[in-house]
């Protein structure tokens, strides 16, 4: 049964991969579409598709998202951090730069894999 109580998550500490894209989507897609979610994000980044997997199932999900960072949110954390209207941190929050993430990105396809 779902209910309309504010759901909480915490990510902390670990890189964001595949398997964390997959355990939101989940996630959001048992809530009702206006309920609100805590997340409590302490993260050294990671992967990109991945990052943008929990992006877009964040900008889909109709209910308020505040975003919680205690210590740090590098990389695609902070992707994660400024995709929500509701963002909280401490004086000593520590943003990182999305530069590099991005830029991996945007030269991928022109890279050929070593077979």
């Amino acid at each position: 049964m779902k209910t309309n109580k504010t759901k909480l998550i915490i990510f902390k500490g670990d890189s964001i991969t595949d398997d964390h894209a997959s355990e939101l989507t989940e996630f959001f897609n048992n809530l009702n579409s206006n309920q609100a979610v805590d997340f409590i994000l302490d993260t050294t980044g990671g992967d990109l598709s991945a990052t943008v997997i929990i992006q877009n199932i964040m900008k889909i999900h109709k209910g308020p998202i505040h975003v919680f960072v205690p210590m740090k949110a590098l990389s695609g954390g902070t992707i994660l951090s400024l995709s929500t209207k509701h963002l909280w941190t401490n004086t000593h929050t520590q943003f990182g730069p999305m530069d590099s993430i991005y830029f991996l990105s945007s030269i991928s396809r022109y890279l050929k894999p070593n077979l």
